[in-house]
């Protein structure tokens, strides 16, 4: 460019925005904002000089003007491996497939949380909308906004209820976020004619939405539902789940979801309560029970990827009936390789856990070809003891989750709760799997015959086992002075 003023030459470039914020030219001091022209002179003096090509090997000298079409005829070679689009120079090439090619390879941005790490650019859309995107969407939500759903509220105006018998209300629908589940709360009144009295029913809805073909299916949310009336609010149930019906009982009697990862109240002590969905549990700790641990298997076990599971210290139990010099409080949290043989099993145990002490356990299957490494983590706090594990050495494939207390209550949760600390890169809570990736653990007898056709042989070996041992503490119990 060239400066009206005075004929100064500048460049196109970057003369020209800085020219904008000049109060006069800043060769001859013209006053005013300078103003430029396009300098055809300076256009053909740089046309008509001569230069050599700049991908020849030889010294090529041809006129300025000719070598864009030099270039265009004997040099767009370079060739992008995925889109096969031809370059002249490598500092394109690398450009392009950096930043512009449509086929280039990119990271999912949910690659932390266990989403493909590799997807093609321009398949990506496709890519958002598959079923593991999904589910890792889902995930990182859970655990980036944990009460996003908190103060919604549906209500129902009890004036339209009368006596007539099934008479059912429904709210106005919501939207749980901006893209989210269409909810609305169900109210009915019943009469049980037999007794003579009414009750009310009242459930929350799941209604067709908009968004529903991008969101993750089952519904997997707890839902809180509160009575509110003109003289107090009450807790109808403190903490709603949607997938179990959830008694609040000493007994092992839940029935989940048949296919979620939950406690094994099959593959558990007799002196282990599990309940609440069956992703809680407590020792029993009367009448001398607080001196023994308890422990409990999980229902499914993990042979692939990179899996994890954690459990949070809810309560120390505490009871008259234990020992001064005893271990008041324990957990150990394992994996076992082999679903039927405790001895083979991999953990980290410790008796100074505080409430609400969160421990992570993880299992990775990929970072070394042929080894298992497992690492555990307390709170936010990755713990120094890791262990590896020769692939072959898995008798059944495959590895569970174990948790063994004393006088301890817990928590566990294998991708059905809020998580309050991140999980390692790339690892998922084992719930997460695909039901094709997990293996089911042993089944619980379908009927008492068949449990007493199953345990018959043990039930002899260990009474004689017990027999033997009985005996040999009283020969060695008469033999003392």
């Amino acid at each position: 460019m060239q400066l009206i003023c005075c004929g100064a030459r500048i460049c196109a470039a970057c003369g020209i925005s800085k020219l904008q914020q000049l109060s006069q030219c800043p060769f001859c001091e013209e006053s005013g904002i300078p103003e430029a022209r396009d300098d055809k002179g300076f256009r053909r003096e740089l046309e008509g000089l001569s230069i050599n090509c700049p991908r020849c090997n030889d010294q090529s000298f041809r006129l300025f003007k000719d070598l864009p079409t030099h270039l265009n005829d004997n040099h767009c070679d370079l060739e992008c491996e995925s889109c096969d689009e031809k370059f002249i120079f490598p500092q394109q090439i690398t450009k392009h497939q950096q930043e512009t090619c449509r086929k280039r390879i990119v990271c999912c941005p949910l690659d932390f949380v266990g989403c493909s790490k590799e997807v093609r650019y321009d398949e990506m859309v496709q890519h958002y909308l598959n079923n593991q995107h999904q589910r890792c969407l889902m995930l990182f939500i859970k655990r980036v906004f944990p009460k996003s759903f908190q103060g919604q509220a549906m209500s129902i105006l009890p004036p339209f209820f009368d006596e007539h018998n099934g008479q059912v209300v429904q709210s106005e629908p919501i939207q749980t976020s901006q893209s989210g589940y269409k909810l609305a709360i169900s109210c009915g009144i019943f009469v049980d004619e037999q007794n003579k009295k009414r009750y009310v029913s009242i459930s929350f809805i799941i209604l067709p939405g908009e968004f529903d073909p991008i969101l993750s299916w089952p519904f997997r949310f707890p839902v809180t539902i509160k009575y509110v009336n003109s003289f107090s609010i009450e807790d109808l149930r403190s903490s709603f789940d949607n997938k179990y019906n959830k008694e609040n009982n000493e007994s092992n009697d839940c029935h989940p979801l048949h296919n979620d990862v939950i406690l094994d109240v099959y593959n558990c002590d007799l002196t282990m309560i599990v309940k609440h969905d069956c992703l809680r549990g407590k020792s029993m700790i009367d009448n001398g029970l607080c001196s023994l641990w308890s422990g409990v298997r999980v229902t499914y076990g993990i042979n692939q990827r990179r899996g994890a599971f954690q459990i949070k210290i809810l309560h120390h139990l505490h009871s008259s009936d234990l020992l001064h010099n005893g271990i008041p409080y324990g957990i150990r949290v394992d994996w076992l390789t082999n679903e039927s043989d405790e001895s083979l099993s991999y953990g980290y145990e410790e008796t100074g856990y505080l409430v609400d002490d969160i421990i992570t356990c993880y299992a990775n299957f990929e970072s070394e070809c042929g080894n298992i490494l497992l690492s555990f983590a307390k709170n936010d706090l990755n713990i120094e003891l890791e262990y590896r594990i020769n692939y072959e050495d898995i008798h059944s494939g495959r590895l569970f989750s174990h948790i063994f207390i004393k006088n301890l209550s817990f928590q566990i949760n294998f991708g059905q709760l809020n998580t309050k600390y991140f999980l390692q890169s790339n690892f998922r809570l084992i719930n997460d799997y695909d039901e094709d990736e997990r293996t089911r653990g042993r089944l619980d007898p379908s009927s008492k015959q068949e449990c007493e056709n199953n345990n018959c042989d043990c039930y002899y070996k260990i009474i004689d086992r017990a027999t033997k041992c009985l005996k040999i503490m009283f020969d060695l119990a008469s033999s003392q002075k």
